[in-house]
Formats: structure tokens, sequence, C-alpha cells
């Protein structure tokens, strides 16, 4: 009976990068979307007086809102996979950008609710 012959690539000496978990992508992912977010807001707010159109107010509550939630849920994943892998420089600087960021959409939103009734 012959034996299989072994496989080349077990041998080589290339150095086979590191798969980054999905929780860290999803922070990532989170981040992003947070960036896209806050600058939409910050070009297209309704308390911008040198635009021409701006979008709805209702709307810009809704994306500081949902903006928020993303970017404090991307926070909380880099902290689990902080406390989980125990590695930190990449996920600490990650875990600060969705927390200022959470920071900032959590003010806009403030700013931009009407101070009276409707």
């Amino acid at each position: 009976m012959k034996q299989p012959l072994p496989d080349s690539r077990s041998n080589s000496r290339v150095a086979k990068p590191v798969p980054m978990s999905l929780k860290t992508n999803i922070s990532w992912l989170t981040l992003g979307i947070g960036l896209v977010f806050s600058l939409a807001l910050m070009w297209f707010s309704p308390l911008n007086r040198s635009i021409p159109v701006a979008m709805p107010l209702l709307m810009a509550l809704f994306m500081a809102e949902l903006g928020f939630l993303v970017t404090a849920a991307g926070a909380v994943n880099a902290i689990l996979e902080i406390r989980s892998s125990g590695k930190g420089n990449r996920l600490l600087a990650l875990m600060a950008g969705n927390l200022l960021l959470a920071a900032n959409l959590l003010y806009v939103g403030y700013v931009l609710w009407p101070k009276e009734g409707f």
C-alpha cells in the first residue's frame, strides 16, 4: 500500500497571517458606520445655516440615535474582545474611537433635540 506524499505546504517557512476574529471586524464596521453618520450630520445638519438644503430634523435625530447605539455597541464589543483575548493596542484604539464617536453622536442628538414642545 502506498503512503501519501507529504504536503509541501506544511514545510514552508512563510509566515501565515493571523485572521481577525468576527468580533473585531464588527467593531471596525461600527466605527466606519459611526464615521459616516457623524460626517453626514456635520455636513447636512439642520442647524447648519450655510447650506441651502439640509436634511429633515427627524432624519438627523434618527441618524444621531442610531449612530450612538451602533458605536456604543462597537465599543462594548471591543471591550469584551480585549478582556477575552488579552491583546490590547489595536483594540484599545478601536474602543477609544467607538467611544468618542458615541459621545459625539449623543451630543449632536442632544443639540438637535428641540428645547420647546412641538
